[in-house]
């Protein structure tokens, strides 16, 4: 059988825990696997992977789509997998929806646009669950936001929660379903699989951590 093209990566928010993990892993694997790893962040690198591989973009994806999307085009034609980890907090969570929902918009328009064809899979990390005990509610005091896609950030929810619970009445608060809807939108008529993830408790080390 004849070998398949090496995969061409870009991880969002490699600044944080996740993309850090993520291009962490990505450099342990072989070339002839992965030929190019593309890594973004709004701010500088404290630190920098000594790999070839890597390639460094400051990219701000609050900025107007078609600035990111010419800032994209010149590193990110060929690549085939697309990790979101990207976040803007604030303490308020009845504003995150405003930042962060656009947030992902813009990185989807943009990677959608300039890898076009070559794109084979976007991964989205969303928040996870808790465990609890069956036919109890539960009033959860947050101070990350690892849980939100089940909402207790928001109120009492019901326990266990599991991946196959249907949506909670968010009154449109939580920004994870937007993020979600706005991709199965765009998936409809684009070759490109997706997946989302929902870590429970993201514990890690990043270079950019004070």
């Amino acid at each position: 059988m004849p070998l398949q093209n090496p995969k061409v990566a870009f991880v969002t928010g490699c600044n944080g825990i996740s993309g850090n993990a993520i291009v962490e892993h990505l450099i342990r694997q072989p070339k002839e696997e992965w030929s190019k790893i593309v890594v973004t962040s709004r701010s500088p690198l404290k630190n920098y992977w000594q790999d070839p591989r890597v390639e460094f973009l400051a990219v701000d994806f609050l900025e107007p789509v078609d600035t990111v999307i010419s800032k994209l085009s010149r590193s990110c034609e060929t690549v085939t997998h697309a990790y979101y980890t990207s976040y803007v907090h604030t303490d308020d969570f009845t504003k995150l929806r405003d930042y962060n929902v656009p947030l992902f918009e813009t990185f989807l328009v943009a990677i959608d646009k300039v890898a076009g064809q070559n794109l084979q899979r976007i991964c989205l990390q969303t928040g996870g669950k808790v465990n609890g005990h069956p036919a109890q509610y539960v009033q959860v005091t947050l101070t990350d936001l690892d849980l939100q896609h089940y909402g207790p950030h928001l109120g009492p929810v019901f326990c266990p929660m599991t991946e196959d619970l249907p949506r909670y009445e968010d009154q449109g608060l939580n920004f994870y379903y937007a993020q979600e809807d706005f991709m199965f939108n765009l998936q409809k008529n684009r070759n490109w699989a997706y997946s989302i993830i929902r870590p429970n408790g993201i514990i890690g080390f990043t270079p950019g951590s004070e």
